[in-house]
């Protein structure tokens, strides 16, 4: 499994479309985290770069929560919190393999160190640890992949790290608190409530801060977040993963419903916790998200390309199945 760790040192995917849709916020989050560099306070930098770059302010949610940009502004530099990035991904990416393999053998666990080298190489790309979405979608995969090797302590403490790296972990934090009360495990759930008290406070501070350098000079913008983008939005934000990206947009129709498949019947608690954040993710993108904000399939990707891995067995007993029910029918004559 370790030879995840150098094969992935030498490879760099970046999607496409990255260019078109991610590098306008990378930009602004450089200059934010330069700014806090120099002295500013987070709020104090974000409000200056965003009015400047023609940004709405007006909406809390368009303002990123400080914890990264804090932590990326008091290292020396922004190489250190990559290299930081990119160890948490391979270690995530490690144990995830590990799992797959205690799951399912060898085969498949060697099929999903591929689909893992290749979803989280975007982790190698310079400047990426300035996208929330990339650190939330790492840790949610470890998350995953620790409680499936039966830490779940630490499974909850890297799906916490998620939830505050990015919001929309909060739909990763429902699947793991309904499967929690699914089974009974009454402590997890109190150590999840304890959570999102904690985050709850955090964001209610978040949302003072905001309000408190938001002035009337600033602005909105017209159009709302709920924009029913359906399954093209859908597509589009499952182009960045590493396997997706190497195909062109139309085989991506394809490649989502068979990757589904393999999650799908990807067997026990892991496969479910798996399946349905991907799920719920893919039910929310189709209603929230802007043209622009395809790169949110960060968040989810790393989870949906193990489907790809797990997609030549299920396929494979669907045959067996069909074929089985075509031997067993009675000949009419």
């Amino acid at each position: 499994m370790l030879l995840l760790l150098a094969v992935a040192a030498t490879v760099q995917v970046s999607p496409e479309n990255a260019s078109s849709t991610s590098d306008g916020d990378l930009a602004l989050f450089r200059r934010i985290v330069a700014e806090m560099q120099g002295g500013a306070s987070y709020y104090a930098a974000a409000h200056h770069q965003l009015v400047t770059s023609g940004y709405g302010t007006q909406s809390v949610f368009n303002w990123r929560l400080p914890g990264l940009a804090f932590l990326l502004s008091v290292l020396p530099s922004l190489d250190i919190g990559q290299w930081m990035l990119i160890v948490i991904a391979v270690f995530a990416g490690n144990v995830m393999v590990w799992v797959v393999n205690q799951q399912g053998g060898s085969r498949l666990a060697a099929l999903g160190a591929v689909v893992m080298l290749l979803s989280l190489a975007g982790a190698f790309t310079p400047g990426t640890v300035l996208l929330s979405e990339l650190a939330a979608g790492i840790f949610v995969l470890l998350s995953v992949a620790l409680y499936g090797s039966g830490l779940r302590r630490a499974g909850l403490a890297a799906g916490a790290a998620a939830l505050f790296a990015r919001e929309f972990a909060g739909i990763y934090i429902l699947v793991c608190i309904w499967l929690a009360w699914r089974a009974k495990r009454w402590h997890e759930l109190s150590a999840w409530a304890a959570v999102l008290l904690v985050y709850g406070a955090y964001f209610l501070w978040h949302y003072g801060q905001v309000q408190l350098h938001v002035t009337p000079a600033d602005r909105g913008y017209a159009e709302d977040w709920v924009q029913f983008g359906g399954l093209s939005f859908v597509l589009a934000t499952s182009a960045f993963n590493g396997f997706f990206a190497l195909l062109p947009t139309p085989a991506h129709a394809v490649l989502l419903p068979v990757a589904l498949l393999g999650l799908l019947a990807w067997p026990g608690e892991t496969g479910a916790r798996a399946s349905l954040t991907v799920l719920a993710v893919i039910i929310v993108f189709a209603v929230v998200g802007k043209p622009f904000n395809t790169y949110w399939g960060l968040i989810y990707t790393p989870l949906l390309s193990l489907g790809l891995a797990w997609a030549p067995w299920a396929i494979a007993d669907l045959m067996r199945g069909a074929l089985g029910r075509r031997r067993t029918e009675p000949q009419i004559g």
